[in-house]
């Protein structure tokens, strides 16, 4: 956020290859002569790179490695005086990966066409929030405090060995 900086912001668009969509934007807002937010969005989606086939060629059901991920930031800026200013944010995330697939090292396979016998994720989940307040004394000292909380949750599983059997 930007005291005294007027509403402005941008928005941008893209897409391409895997059925590449994202969009990301933001604006900055004053609520006050003393107050001003910040809005910011992010999302992206891809299709994988990869195709995947099960054990003995079965149809794969899992995620092949299809990519969304989803972003938002709030920031609010207090400036009362020219000697503080209080900033806090709020971020909040998704970001799923589909997967990280494998092949084994030793494959004469296609890179990208693989196999595998067990469901693939890594997804992050993810909450952030701090607080920065900034004090300049008329000495010229500077204080500064920072605060913050996050909570997070990853979920990662892989067929590594990037094989269609299941040893015995």
């Amino acid at each position: 956020p930007i005291v005294g900086g007027g509403t402005h912001g941008y928005l941008q668009g893209w897409g391409g290859n895997y059925t590449n969509l994202g969009l990301q934007g933001a604006v900055n807002m004053p609520v006050s002569e003393t107050l001003a937010a910040r809005i910011a969005f992010y999302g992206e989606t891809r299709g994988s790179f990869y195709a995947f086939t099960g054990p003995g060629g079965a149809p794969y059901t899992s995620n092949p490695g299809k990519r969304r991920f989803a972003a938002g930031r709030i920031g609010f800026l207090w400036k009362p005086t020219e000697a503080l200013s209080v900033l806090w944010k709020t971020d909040l995330d998704y970001l799923d990966n589909g997967a990280y697939p494998a092949d084994p090292v030793n494959s004469l396979n296609d890179m990208f066409d693989l196999t595998a016998n067990a469901p693939q994720s890594a997804l992050d989940r993810f909450v952030r929030t701090s607080v920065r307040i900034d004090y300049e004394m008329a000495s010229g000292v500077k204080l500064r405090s920072i605060s913050a909380w996050q909570r997070a949750n990853t979920t990662y599983e892989a067929d590594l060995d990037g094989t269609a059997v299941r040893p015995n």
